[in-house]
């Protein structure tokens, strides 16, 4: 079942939740000095608020913003009870029939947490991380997971259950910091038996996070290859662009609230610059002396086998294919060949597109990106 569309006041609201909590988490970690393993503070309590509940009973959403004002108000009767003694116990009438009739929300707004559910990656979804990220999946997650990630591996039939499928949603509902911390100490049913084992003994902090970047890559790939679409949003990978005029640096900072687009380039095939886009070249093959128009290119291998694997293509295959990111840093588009609005693979699925009259197919897309921002709870929190 799809959640309902997001709407401002949802985010809006999530967003002051999220504040709430790391605000707390840093309180908590500026008296204690507490933290993890990952060099984060720890977040204190079994408890956290479950925005990916919230996203999807907006009704419970409702009752939780009249539960904040109604606090809010009661707090206010409170001090104001202190300081205005005629009043005090007309005040403490209000403030009792508030906390009698006020439709105060039910645990379900909560979700069990880990010291590390509020921790966040360090990497930045870069290209380097998602190679090194195969490399340790396919030492300590293939022969259960798979080679695809949906749970067919060689041993897994020597489990009592099928692994989970990684390339489904199931890596948005959960957050990143609870999704590493399972990788390093085991997940368990209800009943306490272990259904994962841990690898607390063979991974470091830093290689959980990047298996989890390969994870995101890996579900994207397989989305794409099998539905025609990203089940989760992906970010456009980091990694270090040179240029021949102007900034050379990392993605992250030269993209610049722009559009971006990677074409993979596998020879000596002419690119033309489109002063919409930020343009890269990418590949062994990416020469802007056989480019002149475009300023920007990567040649590092460890982005094209990131590309390929979000593109849900092998290496060979990709040579071609293009990609375009939102003013955001999100992935929304993949093209083969000539860019189509079919190519909008990371869309609300309650969206409607709203096809314009005088525009490219491309313009299209640009269009339809602003239109449609990335709105993502991932695990309750805002990306």
């Amino acid at each position: 079942m799809n959640a309902p569309p997001m709407t401002e006041w949802l985010n809006d609201l999530l967003l002051i939740l999220q504040w709430l909590q790391q605000s707390a988490l840093w309180a908590f970690h500026a008296l204690t000095g507490k933290q993890t393993g990952f060099g984060q503070p720890a977040w204190p309590f079994s408890y956290r608020l479950a925005g990916e509940i919230l996203i999807i009973d907006h009704g419970l959403a409702r009752q939780l913003i009249i539960s904040l004002v109604a606090g809010l108000l009661i707090l206010l009767l409170f001090v104001l009870a202190c300081f205005w003694r005629r009043a005090r116990w007309g005040l403490g009438l209000i403030a009792l029939l508030l906390v009698v009739f006020v439709p105060w929300p039910a645990t379900t707004i909560l979700a069990n947490a880990v010291p590390t559910s509020l921790h966040q990656s360090p990497t930045g979804f870069n290209a380097g991380s998602i190679q090194l990220g195969s490399q340790l999946y396919a030492r300590h997650c293939l022969n259960c997971h798979g080679v695809d990630g949906r749970g067919h591996g060689v041993d897994a039939k020597l489990l009592s259950f099928l692994p989970p499928d990684l390339t489904s949603q199931l890596l948005g509902k959960r957050a990143d910091g609870e999704l590493v911390w399972h990788m390093l100490h085991g997940m368990y049913d209800g009943k306490g038996e272990q259904t994962m084992p841990g690898f607390a003994g063979e991974l470091t902090p830093e290689d959980t996070w990047a298996l989890l970047d390969y994870l995101k890559a890996l579900a994207a790939g397989q989305g794409a290859a099998r539905n025609g679409v990203w089940p989760i949003p992906v970010a456009l990978p980091d990694f270090e662009v040179l240029c021949n005029y102007g900034d050379s640096g990392r993605m992250r900072s030269l993209r610049r609230n722009q559009f971006v687009r990677l074409v993979a380039v596998g020879g000596e095939e002419e690119v033309m610059e489109d002063p919409r886009l930020f343009t890269v070249l990418v590949g062994p093959a990416a020469d802007t002396h056989e480019n002149p128009y475009v300023q920007c290119r990567v040649k590092d291998d460890a982005v094209w086998q990131s590309l390929a694997l979000i593109a849900g293509t092998t290496a060979k295959d990709l040579p071609g294919s293009q990609f375009l990111a939102d003013r955001a840093g999100w992935l929304r588009a993949r093209t083969f060949t000539a860019w189509s609005t079919e190519d909008f693979l990371c869309r609300d699925a309650t969206a409607t597109a709203k096809k314009e009259k005088t525009v490219d197919e491309l313009q299209e897309l640009l269009l339809r990106m602003d239109r449609e921002p990335v709105k993502y709870i991932k695990g309750g929190f805002v990306h």
